[in-house]
């Protein structure tokens, strides 16, 4: 079997979580990220992929489109669990600092309102909670861990910080 076709049938496995333009807009990401080299702009992935869909269709899709990451995140995880059924689930809480201004797991945010000395004063988030969940198991290569689903935890909301 080739590797294109089977990368293709694991993929229609999440037919059932979009609507048709949807998965094909889904397809394209996943197919654009696996075919371009290190992290590729939008276009690159969009153009690495020869996709039937128009670019700002992706663009939208990428932006307001509505689907179920739960949904997602349990089709991937059937995934997993089928090719390697030995495994446990690792559960892992950072907590970013407020210590530093380039730290692992900052991210960078622009603030386009707050300008000062005419330099636009971008800050990074610190001080927020990420959650995430990855199967563990042996594979012929060694120990893996698989990351299945990653959360930002809002203090005060329990339903929107359970994984």
């Amino acid at each position: 079997m080739k590797p294109l076709s089977y990368i293709y049938k694991m993929l229609s496995e999440y037919q059932s979580v979009f609507k048709y333009n949807n998965f094909k807009h889904f397809q394209t990401v996943v197919m654009g990220l696996i075919n371009t080299p290190h992290r590729g702009t939008m276009t690159q992935i969009y153009q690495s992929t020869r996709p039937t869909t128009t670019y700002w269709a992706l663009a939208k899709f990428l932006s307001r489109s509505k689907w179920c990451l739960d949904k997602v995140t349990s089709v991937l995880t059937q995934q997993v669990q089928k090719v390697y059924s030995k495994g446990v689930y690792v559960y892992d809480e950072t907590k970013s600092t407020n210590e530093g201004y380039r730290q692992f797991g900052a991210h960078f945010f622009i603030n386009t309102r707050y300008n000062k000395r005419n330099k636009n004063q971008s800050k990074f988030h610190h001080g927020h909670q990420f959650g995430a969940i990855g199967w563990l198991c042996d594979t012929p290569e060694g120990t893996r861990l698989f990351p299945l689903a990653v959360r930002l935890m809002c203090p005060g909301t329990e339903e929107d910080n359970s994984l």
